[in-house]
């Protein structure tokens, strides 16, 4: 249990530098494939904080079920209480949180600048926040055309959020999920790319789209347009994907 005292010492730690909410994508094994050097942040999904709201307003309940939130390194006790905590952070000091986010984005920037490369960026790990929307509200900042450093990236289920961002700097997948066809099948036509979980293994085609087996690397920008992105279902606790209709069965 995360208590207000757990959540103000996060708040400090994060305010003097002594933690930091974007982590490197080194320490997540999908992540951890990228050619790009990448940071990820994971907050605890849809409606698991102290005020019930959710963070993944589109997600299914399938796609509730089978959240990748526990998998991996998420298994950890630590690692997932950083992810409350964070969360917790985010709920109860918002402006304080976009802050601290928009300054490690520009950190991140910089240093690319310095080296003459660029970082890619995750902010949705196991979310589906506009950040980059709420950084420029209360910033005035786009970090998305200034911040030239940055390959911002991620997955979103909500239909809106992919549409608003269609050709900008911030590539967005859409996610399929068991009631969401419609709009995942509009996506690939329009040019984007949709990413379907199956099991257990990747096919070449799945309903008369071509697919691009993206479970070897996270660069989801890199992906031909107009495909399907197959990924590999990841076992969760308590989800069987035998029978879970989010996961696509080959």
């Amino acid at each position: 249990m995360i208590t207000q005292a757990d959540t103000q010492q996060r708040l400090m730690e994060l305010l003097l530098g002594k933690k930091r909410l974007l982590q490197p994508g080194s320490n997540n094994k999908k992540l951890a494939s990228n050619d790009t050097e990448t940071w990820i942040l994971n907050l605890a999904p849809h409606t698991q904080n102290s005020k019930g709201k959710s963070l993944c307003g589109h997600a299914s309940p399938s796609c509730i079920k089978a959240c990748l939130f526990k998998a991996g390194h998420g298994k950890m006790p630590a690692v997932e209480r950083t992810r409350r905590l964070n969360t917790e952070v985010f709920i109860h000091h918002r402006e304080t949180f976009i802050q601290l986010l928009h300054q490690e984005l520009w950190g991140l920037h910089l240093k690319a600048t310095q080296e003459g490369s660029v970082i890619a960026v995750r902010t949705n790990g196991t979310s589906d926040i506009d950040f980059y929307q709420l950084i420029l509200n209360q910033t005035g900042v786009d970090v998305l055309k200034e911040y030239t450093g940055l390959v911002a990236y991620d997955y979103t289920k909500d239909y809106k959020k992919w549409e608003k961002y269609r050709g900008t700097p911030y590539h967005l997948t859409f996610s399929r999920s068991e009631i969401n066809w419609l709009q995942a099948r509009w996506v690939l036509e329009q040019g984007g790319n949709t990413a379907v979980v199956f099991y257990p293994k990747v096919p070449k085609t799945w309903q008369g789209f071509p697919v691009h087996d993206g479970s070897f690397s996270d660069e989801r920008w890199l992906d031909p347009p107009g495909y399907i992105i197959g990924l590999i279902y990841k076992k969760v606790p308590g989800d069987d994907p035998l029978t879970n209709p989010f996961v696509v069965k080959v």
